[in-house]
């Protein structure tokens, strides 16, 4: 696999490198940054594809890297053949070693990444569930409430950065533009796109799809909502991370023109740097500041062969705080939450930075959705597809687009919310897991509540950031079953408790039928200006912070 090594590598620095910093990480606000500047410019794994690339060709080697310069300061030149890469800044070339020295000791250069292999975040899974045949896209969108909200996505778009979106019956009229950076980058309009891997409009259907092509049993979450396909993996199922930033940047840029409000993107590069020195972490960021709520997939190394739990391999740009980062959860078949559990293949926190990630976690095992005709995926995994229409995945890949599908119903509820306020109140209602095989380093503030997020959303006042209306924080499923939201959540380093949550009230999903969301929470005085995302919410007086987290006692 492409630049396996390198994830494996990352990941064992990321295990050893949380346990060494662990005690001297302080939270730093709103993004939680280390302060102070680096003296380390050019990532050690430049030097180390560079001596491989020596040792293998016994000559002189140049190593592709992107080159990202200090905030304000200007790119005077570039080198021959580079590509510029304006919104982090930088750009990306091939250097020798010769040039990469030079740029070390240079006082404009913020840091050297390697350009390294972004891949779709799909999990070979090879387990069984009771039922073999048992259909899953449709318990799962009834799990986490989102065909009962009475939202439907309407005029929000959705950029899926994946390998495109083919044709289907169930996004039909919906995809607005695709966009290709594999290649050329020159923008296609029409009813569909392209997808010859597959994964995209897998991807896209869990999003969107109407279930046309299935009488309706195989929706999406938003199923009226737009798509815009921006192809950034190949057919394979790989990118690079120079294309990936360059179509972030094509994207903010034609926002209002698409009205793109979410980014979805099922896919990761490897964890080598923190997130203030990682591209992909700073054009997501970007991103995010640009008033587009953008969701990515924790990654799918939760397990490596010889081990089969690992901590501390959350993939890029995951390890990025203002994005949301979402694992997979597994249903097991069926509608109630009792019996969900961990995957085995789902990526666990912390980052490199230290953080609790993933943000949540979302149904991502077994689902069924989209099929792309005539794809790669299709070609390798005939004994997963369904009808002749959907095909069965894995993966934080598939647990993604379940949130991305939810902020868009979010956003039609309230439009007025910026990324961060999406983000709090996903946070803030996630269901709190009940099998004690979760942890906050696997579920972080448990399960998509889609239900609950999007009833506050409708009910949010702005710019005053008071509920218009109580707002119940439990629902039932269909099979009676009580869903509670949580109340109290994960920001950073630490475990943010609102007044939703009474002193009285138990610090599990089990409180009395009395707590309702009201104008107490004055949090969410944060919503009001995107220019100040997430500073309202450590200003205020009304929200108390603990230093152990009492709903789990695994940590």
């Amino acid at each position: 696999m492409k630049n396996d090594w390198i994830l494996k590598l990352s990941i064992g620095f990321t295990i050893v490198g949380f346990f060494l910093l662990m005690p001297i990480l302080a939270f730093q606000g709103e993004e939680a940054r280390p302060s102070g500047e680096s003296d380390i410019k050019i990532s050690p794994f430049v030097f180390a594809q560079l001596e491989a690339l020596r040792l293998r060709s016994g000559q002189r080697a140049a190593v592709d890297v992107i080159v990202m310069n200090k905030p304000g300061v200007r790119i005077r030149s570039l080198p021959p053949r580079a590509r510029a890469l304006p919104l982090i800044n930088g750009y990306q070339a091939r250097l020798d070693e010769r040039q990469l020295r030079a740029l070390e000791r240079s006082q404009d250069v913020h840091f050297v990444a390697l350009n390294a292999t972004v891949r779709s975040t799909r999990a070979e899974d090879p387990g069984r569930v009771r039922d073999e045949t048992r259909p899953t896209l449709n318990h799962m969108v009834q799990s986490v409430g989102a065909d009962r909200t009475g939202l439907t996505g309407r005029g929000v778009t959705v950029a899926v950065f994946d390998s495109g979106i083919a044709f289907h019956q169930d996004l039909a009229g919906r995809i607005l533009g695709s966009v290709d950076f594999t290649q050329s980058g020159e923008v296609r309009t029409g009813p569909g796109g392209f997808d010859p891997h597959g994964h995209g409009t897998h991807v896209a259907g869990i999003v969107a799809g109407n279930g046309m092509a299935s009488s309706g049993f195989y929706r999406g979450v938003a199923p009226q909502a737009d798509l815009l396909d921006v192809r950034v993996v190949g057919e394979d199922g790989f990118g690079q991370i120079d294309n990936l930033v360059a179509a972030m940047q094509w994207v903010i840029d034609h926002k209002d023109e698409f009205n793109v409000r979410v980014a979805n993107l099922s896919l990761g590069a490897p964890p080598l740097q923190p997130a203030d020195q990682d591209p992909l972490c700073l054009a997501a960021r970007a991103m995010v500041r640009a008033g587009i709520a953008t969701v990515v997939s924790a990654g799918n190394f939760g397990s490596i062969p010889d081990y089969p739990v690992v901590y501390g391999a959350i993939t890029s740009p995951g390890l990025e705080p203002s994005v949301i980062t979402v694992g997979p959860s597994d249903t097991n078949g069926t509608l109630t939450h009792r019996d969900d559990r961990p995957t085995v293949f789902g990526s666990r926190g912390p980052t490199v930075d230290g953080l609790l990630k993933p943000d949540l976690i979302a149904p991502g095992r077994r689902v069924i959705s989209t099929l792309a005709r005539g794809s790669h995926l299709e070609q390798v995994l005939p004994d997963r597809i369904h009808g002749t229409d959907y095909l069965r995945m894995s993966g934080s890949s598939m647990a993604t687009p379940f949130v991305s599908g939810s902020i868009a119903q979010i956003l039609e509820a309230n439009p007025d919310l910026n990324p961060i306020a999406v983000k709090v109140l996903l946070l803030a209602t996630a269901v709190k897991m009940e099998s004690p095989e979760f942890d906050l380093l696997e579920s972080g503030n448990g399960g998509l509540n889609t239900m609950i997020a999007a009833r506050a959303a409708q009910s949010l006042a702005l710019p005053e950031g008071v509920f218009r209306q109580p707002v119940a924080p439990f629902w039932n499923l269909s099979n009676g079953e009580r869903v509670w939201a949580g109340g109290a959540f994960i920001w950073g380093t630490r475990l943010i408790v609102t007044d939703l949550v009474g002193d009285d009230a138990p610090r599990t999903s089990a409180w009395a039928d009395k707590l309702s969301w009201d104008g107490s929470a004055r949090w969410l005085n944060l919503f009001q200006s995107p220019d100040h995302w997430g500073q309202g919410l450590f200003d205020s007086d009304s929200v108390q912070w603990i230093d152990s987290v009492q709903w789990i006692d695994s940590v």
